[in-house]
């Protein structure tokens, strides 16, 4: 949910180095995020070496440009 961070910001920093752990064991170069929140809460937890994140609009805008 777009307000995890807001209600249980631990949890929301816990998940998003989850996922961005997942990511770097899958050699992932991008991580797209469903919802801007979803972006924000990524980006705020990655670190070097970690994939690039963007929202699902950026990348439809990557897209179509």
């Amino acid at each position: 949910s777009g307000a995890l961070p807001l209600i249980l910001p631990e949890a929301a920093r816990k998940i998003a180095a989850e996922r961005l752990r997942q990511a770097r064991e899958a050699r992932a170069e991008l991580v797209v995020a469903a919802s801007p929140a979803s972006a924000a809460a990524l980006q705020a937890a990655a670190g070097e070496g970690d994939p690039a994140v963007i929202g699902l609009a950026e990348l439809l805008d990557r897209c179509l440009a």
